[in-house]
């Protein structure tokens, strides 16, 4: 993998401010994991966007990376009383053979929040699978977006900022941060007059605009 790390950066940095597509990124990886090395670039450091044609690094110069810090002994056991040591998403315990992890609602490297109140157990299947609804996200947008106070606020904006895209119910509930998060979007419906449909057969919602 380290190869590949030095490979993309390389070959990002030659194209320095331009969106460089995803057939590319490959092959110059030479790997299947490729996407994965640029999440771990964007933890180094790097300041790269997500794009719907592809990725663009906008500046050679590494960010100053705010302390994630280590979820500790106390902050642990009280997020798995709170959730009674289950997964957030299946509803398995290590009694069915799962490994838990206290994770990020909103994965730190977007909301930089790393208070209890966004985080939560999730095994590690569950973990993994979740880390794909967030992969191709524009982290700039999605940062703006989470800065609303208001949970309809927050999920009107990602729905405007997706159109024609499937929107997934779980992450317009980890926008809207609100149980009742379907109650808002009937409101973002009536509100702002938009034609937000929900595709049964395949389990997401769509905003359409054509």
């Amino acid at each position: 993998m380290a190869g590949a790390y030095h490979k993309l950066l390389a070959y990002l940095m030659q194209q320095k401010g331009k969106v460089v597509d995803r057939g590319t990124l490959s092959k110059v990886a030479g790997v299947h994991e490729w996407a994965r090395v640029l999440r771990q670039m964007r933890q180094d450091g790097y300041d790269l966007d997500t794009l719907r044609n592809g990725y663009r690094l906008n500046s050679l110069v590494k960010k100053r990376l705010e302390t994630k810090g280590n979820v500790n002994k106390k902050v642990r056991f009280e997020i798995l009383s709170k959730y009674n040591s289950t997964c957030q998403r299946c509803g398995r315990t290590p009694k069915d053979g799962v490994k838990l992890h206290i994770d990020h609602i909103v994965p730190f490297n977007i909301s930089r929040d790393n208070s209890k109140s966004n985080l939560w157990v999730l095994c590690s299947e569950c973990n993994e699978g979740k880390k794909d609804f967030f992969k191709d996200q524009n982290a700039k947008t999605l940062r703006k977006i989470l800065k609303e106070k208001s949970g309809k606020k927050r999920l009107g904006k990602y729905i405007l900022a997706n159109p024609n895209k499937p929107l997934e119910p779980f992450m317009l509930q980890i926008i809207s941060r609100n149980r009742e998060w379907t109650r808002e979007l009937r409101f973002i419906r009536q509100e702002l007059k938009i034609k937000i449909l929900w595709n049964a057969k395949k389990g997401f919602y769509i905003y359409k605009t054509k």
